[in-house]
């Protein structure tokens, strides 16, 4: 029996072929509807659920990483919050999305035992790297594919022609709008503070740069930027990456090969960016004196910077609370009430929830 994986669909290069279709993206579940073929998707297969003992083998990881770091950077040892606690979302995003992907394609192979497999991909697509360490571009699914480490099995290349499809859009990417947003988001709870005080504002809207309001004196952070030349390997990181297989039940080499480059580019860019950043707040925040510094987001470097310069200088920080906030993912809980001094919600019921998870956890953030 074959197999065809479709990442990026073309109706012509599926043409003559036989056997269980699956469907990668929605856009392939799009387009294979819209034809009426009949498909199956990974979830179909294995739906991945994080356990406890995966919780307690990731967290571990997660030690060992920070003491990697601390050898490398030493200034870090002297963080009130580890390293690794303020980077947990960049990290589990990657680490999560390779196990979860990976163990959907081992399951696929072993259920189907195709005798020849192929993949439809557009031929333009390559590997993109960058600060928030996403696997951009190809798919993970592609590279378990094209690397062949859960089983040997004949394999082709389908090469799909790029299609141009309909921008899909709504309020959230009108920069005004969002812009407005954002201001009521913050806005909303200054009332219960002082007059007259100085809040700094970690997140760019709309091109705004000052705003006074309820006597509230605001300010919008200077935003900055380092480019770190990334050398070539010089790190012994065999062993930490190779740590990754047992979260996989992967063979080893796996998490080499496929996570080598993220997590060499994590220690020795990102991390060094971070430091970089955080010392130029610093000298930004001694420069110009504010009472509390307020995020609502922390999805860029300058802000992981900001924040550890401002817990550094015991400035109070502040985060608003998203309305997706997962009551249930303690990777949530890290990233957002261990590492702030204030948590702002919207419902009596989101402040006795959050409250109650910062009480069993012991951690220094007031609900309000």
């Amino acid at each position: 029996m074959n197999i065809t994986f479709i990442e990026d669909f073309d109706n012509n290069a599926l043409k003559g072929i036989e056997g269980q279709i699956i469907a990668l993206t929605p856009m392939a579940m799009y387009e294979l509807d819209r034809r009426g073929y009949t498909y199956k998707i990974p979830e179909d297969y294995f739906v991945w659920q994080e356990t406890l003992i995966y919780t307690e083998k990731f967290r571990g990881w997660l030690n060992k990483l920070e003491l990697f770091l601390i050898e490398r950077y030493p200034e870090i040892k002297a963080f009130d919050i580890p390293m690794t606690v303020h980077c947990v979302s960049m990290l589990k995003n990657v680490i999560d999305a390779f196990v979860r992907k990976g163990m959907q394609f081992k399951k696929i192979i072993e259920q189907e035992k195709p005798d020849k497999c192929y993949y439809m991909i557009r031929f333009d697509k390559q590997d993109v790297m960058d600060d928030e360490l996403y696997f951009k571009g190809m798919s993970i699914f592609s590279r378990f594919f094209g690397k062949g480490f859960v089983a040997e099995f004949d394999r082709q290349w389908l090469f799909a022609k790029m299609n141009v499809s309909k921008e899909v859009t709504d309020w959230r990417d009108n920069k005004g709008i969002r812009g407005t947003y954002d201001w009521f988001r913050y806005l909303q709870f200054l009332p219960s503070w002082k007059r007259n005080e100085r809040f700094l504002f970690a997140s760019p809207m709309s091109g705004l740069r000052t705003f006074n309001r309820l006597g509230k004196i605001t300010g919008l952070v200077k935003e900055k930027e380092y480019n770190i030349k990334l050398d070539d390997f010089l790190l012994d990181i065999m062993d930490l990456v190779n740590k990754i297989d047992d979260l996989g039940g992967f063979d080893k080499s796996v998490s080499f090969v496929l996570l080598r480059d993220r997590i060499y580019y994590f220690v020795e860019k990102i991390v060094l960016k971070i430091l970089c950043l955080k010392d130029f707040y610093i000298r930004y925040l001694k420069e110009n004196k504010f009472d509390a510094v307020i995020f609502t987001r922390r999805n860029k470097l300058y802000q992981y910077g900001l924040l550890l310069a401002a817990r550094q200088l015991y400035i109070p920080t502040i985060y608003v609370k998203h309305g997706w906030e997962a009551y249930d993912n303690w990777a949530n809980d890290w990233n957002r009430l261990r590492l702030y001094d204030y948590f702002v919600t919207h419902t009596k019921e989101d402040k006795e929830f959050f409250s109650n998870r910062v009480e069993e956890n012991c951690w220094n953030c007031k609900v309000i």
